[in-house]
Parts: structure tokens; sequence; C-alpha cells
């Protein structure tokens, strides 16, 4: 789990609007007085570290684009790193298993129908069926976001959480069917 020593005052009224969603999401919020009381006394330096989990994961940090199939928590989940410190634009996909535990997790990039693999990232989608699953959701409308398709939102979720390389509004989502 990662610890969070820089807490501000926006961060708290973050976690204040979003509880109920995080409960929704089977995010454990046990303890949730003492944790809003840490973040209040860490912004003024006590140096408590404290975290909300799902699955001893750390959920600050990820932007969630969408399930497979939309909507399906059980499925495969598609979501980008916030501050990314790398160059490489690119998302994240992994499928959970048995007892919330990750069957196999990859990174793709946006700009070419190719995986990134790094750091821990090392699996690839386990079949065609699944690559045609990622093309088609992305290609669909997000009912959460006016007008745009699932592959406009991941890369406006990108734009909006990585800063050092920048994705053109106007990239055109390659055929994913044909990941290599």
């Amino acid at each position: 789990m990662k610890v969070h020593r820089k807490t501000c005052w926006r961060s708290l009224t973050a976690v204040y609007l979003l509880i109920p969603i995080m409960k929704s999401y089977g995010y454990n919020l046990t303890n949730k007085n003492r944790y809003i009381k840490c973040i209040r006394k860490s912004h003024r330096g006590c140096g408590y570290e404290t975290s909300y989990q799902k699955n001893s994961e750390d959920i600050f940090g990820m932007a969630r684009i969408a399930w497979i199939p939309p909507g399906d928590q059980n499925g495969i989940e598609v979501y980008v790193h916030t501050d990314d410190a790398g160059r490489v634009p690119h998302f994240h996909v992994r499928k959970y298993g048995k007892k919330n535990q990750f069957e196999w997790e990859t990174c793709i990039r946006y700009d070419s129908a190719e995986y990134f693999l790094h750091g821990r990232y090392k699996d690839k989608l386990p079949d065609r069926q699944t690559a045609k699953a990622l093309d088609s959701m992305l290609r669909q409308k997000n009912p959460k976001r006016r007008g745009i398709t699932y592959w406009e939102s991941a890369v406006d979720d990108w734009n909006n959480n990585n800063s050092i390389e920048e994705l053109s509004p106007e990239i055109v989502q390659p055929d994913y069917t044909q990941l290599t």
C-alpha cells in the first residue's frame, strides 16, 4: 500500500464527496472518521499514514475509464494511472479473479495497437475475444460523459491526469483487435 503524506483540504473535500461512490464500488471504509481526522492532522504535519483500500491496493492514483462489459464490476477494468511519470501515453487493463486478486494486468498504448509492457505490467490480453471486447467498448458512447465515447474519455483522462505527455484530442483510436 502506498502512503500519502501530502494531503490538502481539497483532498478532504474529495473524500467527503467520494464516500458514497467508494462504498458502492466495494471499498473498505472502516474507521472513516479516524481517516478524516488523520487527513486534518496530516495537513498540519502529524505524519499519520492512512489510505482507503480495496483489496490492499491504493485507490488514489487512478481514473477508471470503464468496465468490460460496461457496468460489470466483476469483469475487466480499464483505467488510467494519474501522475504517471512516463513519457509513453498508455492505459491499463486488468481482470479481477477469485478473492478480487488480479488474474492479469497489462498496459496498452494510445497511439498504436501495441502493448506497453513495463515494470510489473508484463501480461497481455488472454485472447482475441478480449481484444475485440476492449475495442468495441472504447468505441461506445460513455453514458457518464455526455456525447463522447469511452475512447475520448480515456484520452481526456490521460490529459487531465498526466502532464508530461499530452495526447491530441483528435487522436484516432487504433484497431485494438490487432494488438501485437
